[in-house]
C-alpha cells in the first residue's frame, strides 16, 4: 500500500488544480488512460499524470483485532480510473468506461442509505470492518453480525458497485 507521505503528495497534486478552478467548483477531470509496462501489466495513468479529483466510490476493509490495520482499499474515480491496494500484494489500477462510471454514480446517488436493525442478530465479534464512501462521504460501515438491513434500492446499488469492483479486481465476494 502507498505510504502516508506518497498519499500526502498525491493529495496536493489532486487538490491544487481543483482549488484553482476558475468557476469555484471543480477542475475538469482528465481522461483515464491505460498503459502497459515492460512485463505486459496494465495500469492506469491520466492526462498530465494527475489523478482524478473526485472519488466516486471507496471501499476500505480494515482488520480491527487490536489496532485498526487496513487490509484492502478500492477506489473508483470520476474519470473512470480505479485503484486496488491489498495488504501484502501488488497494487493494481485500471480504467472503467465512462458509461459504467455514470451508471454506478447514478445508482449510488439514488440510494438513500437508510438502514434498520434486525430484531435478532448473532453475537460474534467481527475482526473486519468494511467502510463504504460515496463522493467522499462515509455512507455505511459493515461488520459481521451488525444486524443492519438495507432497503432494496440501496442494497441493489451497493451490490452492483461491489460486483463491478470484484470483476475489476478479480475477487470473489
Amino acid at each position: 500500500m502507498a505510504t502516508n507521505i506518497s498519499r500526502a503528495v498525491w493529495l496536493i497534486a489532486v487538490l491544487c488544480p481543483a482549488l484553482a478552478a476558475a468557476d469555484g467548483k471543480s477542475a475538469s477531470t482528465p481522461a483515464c488512460k491505460e498503459r502497459v509496462d515492460d512485463k505486459g501489466e496494465k495500469s492506469a495513468t491520466i492526462a498530465h499524470g494527475v489523478p482524478a479529483v473526485f472519488q466516486v466510490l471507496r471501499i476500505d476493509r480494515t482488520q480491527v483485532s487490536g489496532q485498526r490495520t487496513p487490509s484492502s482499499n478500492f477506489t473508483l474515480y470520476a474519470n473512470g480510473a480505479w485503484s486496488f491496494a491489498q495488504k501484502h500484494k501488488k497494487d493494481r489500477t485500471g480504467c472503467l468506461p465512462p458509461a459504467s462510471v455514470q451508471k454506478i454514480r447514478t445508482e449510488l446517488a439514488a440510494a438513500d442509505w437508510i438502514t434498520k436493525h434486525a430484531d435478532i442478530k448473532c453475537s460474534a465479534i467481527s475482526e473486519t470492518v468494511t467502510e463504504y464512501r460515496v463522493d467522499g462521504k462515509v455512507v455505511l460501515e459493515r461488520r459481521m453480525c451488525d444486524g443492519l438491513i438495507l432497503n432494496a434500492k440501496t442494497e441493489k446499488s451497493l451490490n452492483d458497485a461491489v460486483k463491478t469492483m470484484n470483476t475489476l479486481t478479480k475477487q470473489t465476494p
